[in-house]
């Protein structure tokens, strides 16, 4: 019993201490809009409208945060993580998606794009957007790409982004880990949202910090 005491004071310790690093990257994300990527150059005039519409929304958007895909698998915890550093950032309707969507392999981000759009149409969301994210990369290579796509409620792309380490976000990683690629997704989205420095000063702790605290 001494044990299993000690263990679960240890895990809570380990959980906290999460928690903690989360805290500090969570107020150390840029705030302001990010530089143009490869997925959002040439918009068209709608698809702008769309992301015009989403930021001004701001913190009171609703997302549903579909399953990241980490080197092609999708994975809980991840997606939970996103969560938690959006919240921190400010959005304060986050919702955690059941359903997994699996691409095709070695599709463009446009189709990868619509692709999105018909998963949403066929599995309706309860928010007014959804997030897709994937972390690619292999054993040999680490994780060198990520891609992510939001589309509204009805299936609309609202917003792509591909980064790899061609770019200059993506240089300043540093080591590609699953939770500097969750930093980075944040760090390119929150603006897309509206989510700003005066956003993540507002901040309160909701349902993704909750989560966090019972899985530690």
């Amino acid at each position: 019993m001494k044990h299993s005491n000690e263990s679960k004071h240890a895990g809570q310790a380990r959980g906290s201490s999460i928690l903690a690093a989360l805290l500090v990257i969570c107020t150390s994300l840029p705030a302001g809009a990010a530089d143009v990527s490869s997925g959002q150059r040439g918009l068209s005039p709608e698809q702008q409208k769309r992301i015009e519409v989403m930021k001004t929304k701001g913190p009171d958007a609703s997302l549903t945060i579909l399953p990241v895909r980490l080197a092609g698998q999708p994975f809980d915890r991840v997606t939970e993580v996103v969560g938690l550093l959006l919240e921190q950032q400010g959005l304060k309707n986050i919702e955690l998606g059941k359903s997994a969507f699996k691409p095709a392999d070695k599709v463009g981000l446009e189709t990868l794009a619509g692709a999105v759009g018909d998963f949403v149409k066929k599995n309706a969301i309860a928010t007014e957007y959804a997030l897709f994210a994937e972390y690619n990369g292999n054993p040999q290579t680490g994780l060198n790409e990520l891609r992510a796509v939001v589309v509204d409620q009805a299936g609309a792309v609202v917003w792509t982004e591909r980064q790899t380490p061609e770019d200059a976000a993506f240089k300043k990683v540093g080591s590609p880990d699953p939770m500097a690629m969750s930093v980075l997704l944040v760090e390119r989205l929150g603006p897309q949202l509206g989510l700003k420095e005066e956003t993540a000063k507002t901040a309160n702790p909701g349902k993704m910090a909750r989560l966090m605290a019972e899985r530690s």
